[in-house]
């Protein structure tokens, strides 16, 4: 089902780039959905075994990228309304930055816990 998604989300993001012009709304939406899938394919390889990476690594890889849907979310809500104050989405991605570099840089930022068996 991981793989599933991810498949829909990147052909998704793909036809948004190919079809729509470029405009603020099509850039967020088309990094909304590759973050979505990026999780995914960071799920899957937490669960199913690590290209690439080790566990520990898909795992920071996929907080990452579930950390910016939030932010995205909200700049894309002001893009679509037209509100030109700015100051909530940058202080969603302020945020964001935070907690990416607590994920990053602590040691115990992520645990693992895989189950396998």
């Amino acid at each position: 089902m991981m793989l599933a998604t991810l498949a829909i989300e990147i052909i998704l993001a793909i036809y948004t780039f190919w079809r729509y012009k470029l405009t603020a709304v099509t850039r967020i939406v088309v990094v909304l959905l590759v973050c979505l899938a990026l999780f995914q394919w960071a799920e899957y390889n937490v669960c199913e075994g690590a290209i690439f990476l080790d566990n520990l690594g898909w795992a920071k890889l996929g907080y990452i990228a579930i950390t910016m849907l939030p932010p995205l979310g909200i700049h894309l809500i002001y893009e679509i309304s037209g509100d030109k104050r700015r100051w909530i989405p940058v202080l969603g991605y302020t945020f964001a930055v935070v907690f990416i570099s607590y994920f990053l840089l602590a040691v115990n930022g992520v645990k693992c816990w895989c189950l396998l068996g």
